[in-house]
């Protein structure tokens, strides 16, 4: 049975199984990418070999600023720690599971895996509503919409390297500041292109494996894995059918080239009353007979018993005179 005909397709064209299976693949690939740059940045190597590093400090605030806490200044980062790590390590946990469930058809790893898509999908809103009331209270880009969107590296960026350096080199985001590294370019609808589509994508991944994960158990109808006839993926193979039948075909030049058993044509065996037998000896040569389409001597035709005699007993005698002139020709040697 064909993947499509016992999964189902997503986004109209591609198996249910394989398309759950590819977007755990993906991000989960995505999320230990991001947890090895981490490690890198952290400098855990540093700390296993035994080198010796410096603690550079968060400079980006001075006085009595680097302890606002319900402010724009002290929540521009508050959707970004919210969204990373939490995301990316719990990706990193769930989704090797969605792998193995999509693989296997495990309906527990694909409801698992469903449950982390679904939470992620509502994070994402929730954050992009937050987003949305950062930028309408205090009048600036808040870290989160910088950094998920313009200075990442998936999705790519859409501005220039010297752009995404200054950028990266910024601790906070004005809107007139912003506009002009970038050229003016439309940060906000960049924005909520990405993560609007981030989420519906989401939502629709993860209503794909719960659905997955029940016919995988239940079937289509709940009563267990039982397909349709009409389900089952028929498709002939024309050149094994082609291959069959020829093997049963005899070949028209093979069977022109050989001769036939009985004797259709116009000499026999010559045997007594006309028979077409066989003989013995001199009787055993061909002798012209008129033959019926049926391959039989009339009846009513008489044979010549005695030209018949005649002719056996010279044979008789020509081979006794070979024999003899051979016996001389040996004796004379």
């Amino acid at each position: 049975m064909g993947e499509i005909h016992a999964y189902g397709r997503s986004l109209g064209c591609v198996s249910r199984r394989l398309f759950v299976l590819a977007t755990a693949l993906v991000m989960s690939v995505l999320c230990f990418v991001k947890l090895f740059k981490w490690a890198l940045h952290s400098h855990l190597w540093d700390m296993i070999i035994g080198n010796s590093w410096t603690v550079e400090g968060d400079r980006s605030c001075t006085g009595t600023t680097c302890y606002e806490v319900l402010s724009c200044y002290g929540m521009r980062l508050a959707t970004q720690h919210i969204r990373e790590p939490l995301v990316t390590v719990i990706g990193a946990l769930i989704l090797p599971i969605g792998i193995a469930g999509a693989h296997h058809c495990y309906r527990p790893h694909l409801h698992v895996l469903a449950a982390y898509l679904a939470a992620s999908a509502v994070l994402h809103l929730c954050l992009l509503l937050g987003d949305t009331v950062y930028l309408q209270t205090c009048g600036a880009y808040p870290n989160n919409i910088i950094l998920q969107t313009m200075v990442a590296w998936f999705p790519p960026s859409p501005i220039t390297s010297a752009a995404k350096t200054q950028l990266l080199n910024m601790h906070e985001y004005p809107f007139n500041l912003v506009a002009q590294i970038t050229q003016d370019f439309p940060v906000l609808i960049w924005y909520y292109a990405v993560a609007g589509s981030l989420t519906i994508f989401l939502a629709y991944a993860a209503s794909q494996a719960h659905f997955l994960g029940d016919l995988v158990e239940r079937g289509p109808l709940g009563l267990g894995v039982h397909y349709g006839l009409g389900q089952w993926d028929e498709i002939l193979n024309h050149d094994a059918v082609r291959r069959h039948v020829e093997k049963g075909l005899k070949s028209k030049f093979i069977d022109d080239a050989k001769l036939p058993e009985s004797s259709y044509g116009e000499s026999a065996f010559f045997g007594q009353f006309g028979a077409p037998v066989g003989g013995y000896g001199a009787t055993a040569g061909k002798m012209p007979v008129l033959l019926r389409e049926d391959g039989m001597a009339d009846e009513d035709e008489e044979v010549d018993e005695e030209a018949a005699a005649a002719a056996a007993a010279a044979a008789a005698a020509a081979e006794e005179e070979e024999a003899q002139e051979q016996e001389q020709l040996a004796a004379a040697y």
